[in-house]
């Protein structure tokens, strides 16, 4: 992780909020590039700028991360 980005509670709530839609993640960057080892990196790619600008996320409803973190992918 990139220290200095989050504070630790602020990155509690990030994996709180991000971790659960990994997966649906992949899916869509599975889909999207239509191989694996892209989808991968789409992914990884989208969990990190998810993580750099989580301080902007306003998300209040229960579909809120997942739409945010679909959207960055």
């Amino acid at each position: 992780m990139h220290e200095g980005w989050l504070e630790p509670s602020q990155l509690t709530r990030f994996e709180a909020v991000v971790l659960p839609h990994l997966d649906a993640a992949y899916t869509l960057a599975r889909y999207l590039m239509r191989d694996a080892h892209d989808a991968e990196d789409v992914v990884q790619d989208a969990y990190l700028r998810a993580l750099k600008y989580f301080d902007g996320f306003r998300g209040t409803g229960p579909g809120d991360s997942r739409a945010w973190l679909l959207a960055i992918v």
